[in-house]
């Protein structure tokens, strides 16, 4: 029976004096899973010691270890984001290199994950070596984001978790730059389990969460769940205009009466509060007629196409509908630009083997295969066919929400199933970012079979698309 894969993503920030224990803690443990594969995924965030050169090492050793690097710090859940792209395995688990989530946990969370929960999640019954200031402020952060949001996000919880992989492939599909992982993990719905553990000191180093980050993580938090602070506002604004109207009243009946000196500065006083109530009730009108336009459209139009609709009604600024979309954690599902995984040269590049020659004497002899992105329903999916060019045939396919390594893999799983080892066939596709990919080109010289490449800016050595227009 096949194996299934645990794998790990670890974000890393200037974390030179935990790489080398992360790592040993967290291999001896994945060794003693003998019914799992596994491997591990680091993530430098843009660190500038010797963490990178520390990994990079590592994985020169452990082919069961993968390495995203950033050019520079774009955050730790950015880095989880992009460490969640990469992943191949049926359970993913998410933890810190700082081995305050031990790693000695993880067979639990799989016992509890083989029962067929979804997301298992870490609360922490201690946290040890935290100040009661960050203690109090992480109490009122989850109070305050519960009592603002319509979805339930577990307290007491961080990063560490247990998630299955079709978890990971909906969050992938979900178009925030900015991701709030915690809430999206709660927000997607699927079946959740929750247990307790004693967080630990950090092992070595220095938080890399001061003060500025952990307000910007609040604010992410706010912003992506909940619509409740654009509504305050438009209450604080009812407010102002109430206290505007009643300041001029009093100012009309004083002037009649004359009860009493008023100064200049009651009517200037008067005319701003009001002003500024009615620009507080506007933008939350906007914003209650962006939410509406939004779900109407089903998430398929962007802040230049709501500028439109708004437009048939009342003069609104395109500035002000994008700026307020941000803040509302909204944005366009459907992208009009066509997909292309061309990024440039991240790997080997392969020789034209085929050369434009796409007939095929017997089968089996010459496969082709590209990604395809097209839409459903609104839902972008991404198609990764191998085409035999003696027939037609589609030897194995995968259908995918995200075009990720994952992917392709699986397509040659498939197709490495169907045919003996060393058939010496030729696999043809473009210059795309997974071809190009070590992992993927091995699978490739593992089973014996011959990689070739068209050559960028060709479009008609990419053989796959003329042998689409045949069938």
């Amino acid at each position: 029976m096949e194996k299934k894969k645990v794998t790990l993503v670890i974000p890393m920030y200037y974390e030179e004096k935990v790489v080398e224990e992360c790592y040993k803690r967290v291999k001896s443990n994945l060794e003693k899973l003998t019914n799992y594969e596994h491997e591990i995924i680091f993530v430098n965030d843009g660190s500038k010691d010797k963490t990178l050169e520390l990994l990079e090492k590592i994985a020169e050793n452990d082919k069961c270890v993968k390495i995203v690097s950033f050019s520079r710090n774009f955050g730790h859940q950015a880095a989880v984001t992009a460490g969640l792209q990469y992943v191949t395995g049926d359970a993913i688990v998410i933890m810190d290199a700082d081995l305050q989530d031990p790693p000695e946990l993880i067979p639990d969370m799989l016992k509890l994950w083989e029962e067929g929960n979804e997301v298992i999640y870490g609360k922490r019954k201690s946290r040890d070596g935290e100040s009661a200031f960050k203690l109090l402020t992480a109490k009122m952060f989850y109070k305050t984001l519960n009592a603002l949001s319509d979805v339930e996000i577990p307290k007491d919880t961080g990063d560490f978790r247990l998630v299955d992989r079709k978890v990971v492939d909906t969050i992938n599909t979900l178009p925030e730059h900015n991701k709030f992982l915690r809430g999206l993990f709660s927000w997607v719905g699927y079946k959740q389990k929750a247990f307790e553990y004693e967080r630990k000191e950090r092992f070595a180093g220095e938080t890399k969460y001061p003060l500025k980050k952990m307000l910007k993580l609040a604010s992410d938090g706010i912003i992506s769940f909940s619509t409740k602070p654009l509504k305050l506002i438009g209450i604080l604004g009812g407010v102002c205009i109430a206290i505007s109207l009643i300041l001029l009243i009093y100012i009309i009946v004083n002037a009649i009466g004359k009860f009493n000196y008023l100064s200049v500065a009651w009517p200037i006083i008067t005319a701003v509060t009001f002003f500024s109530g009615v620009q507080l009730m506007t933008t939350w009108i906007i914003s209650e007629y962006i939410g509406r336009i939004y779900d109407e459209s089903k998430g398929r139009y962007g802040y230049r196409r709501i500028t439109n609709e708004l437009r048939k009604k009342y003069v609104v600024n395109h500035k002000t509908v994008q700026r307020l979309m941000r803040k509302m954690g909204i944005f366009c599902r459907v992208r009009m630009k066509k997909y292309n995984s061309f990024r440039g040269e991240v790997g080997r590049i392969a020789p034209n083997l085929l050369e434009r020659d796409f007939k095929a004497d017997k089968p089996n002899q010459k496969w082709v295969t590209d990604v395809t992105e097209f839409a459903l329903f609104g839902t972008k999916l991404y198609l990764s066919p191998i085409l035999d060019l003696f027939n037609g045939e589609i030897v194995s396919y995968n259908l995918s929400y995200h075009p990720n390594l994952n992917q392709v893999t699986d397509m040659l799983e498939k197709a490495f199933a169907k045919i003996p080892d060393n058939t010496n066939l030729i696999l043809h596709s473009d210059q795309g970012w997974q071809y190009q990919h070590r992992h993927y080109q091995k699978m490739l010289k593992d089973k014996g079979i011959r990689q070739s490449m068209s050559r960028k800016g060709n479009c008609l050595d990419n053989c796959l698309g003329s042998a689409k227009k045949s069938l």
